[in-house]
């Protein structure tokens, strides 16, 4: 997410896109974890998409948070 944040500021995309593209990389990123760790052929362990999950809830709520604040 810090990267994403980062990179649309540095090129000045105006605040509310910045704030899009912070969540939307914060919310694949959680999807991805989630599919590595279910994927029968890469990790096969539903209790590793635990956190994966947990991350993308977490981003979710940040995001209705910084809607009604800003």
């Amino acid at each position: 997410m810090a990267l994403g944040f980062a990179i649309a500021t540095l090129t000045r995309l105006g605040e509310k896109r910045v704030t899009a593209i912070t969540v939307e990389v914060g919310i694949q990123n959680g999807t991805l974890a989630i599919a590595i760790a279910s994927t029968p052929t890469l990790l096969n362990s539903p209790t590793m998409a635990i956190p994966g999950a947990i991350y993308g809830l977490a981003n979710v709520c940040d995001w209705c948070w910084i809607c009604l604040v800003v």
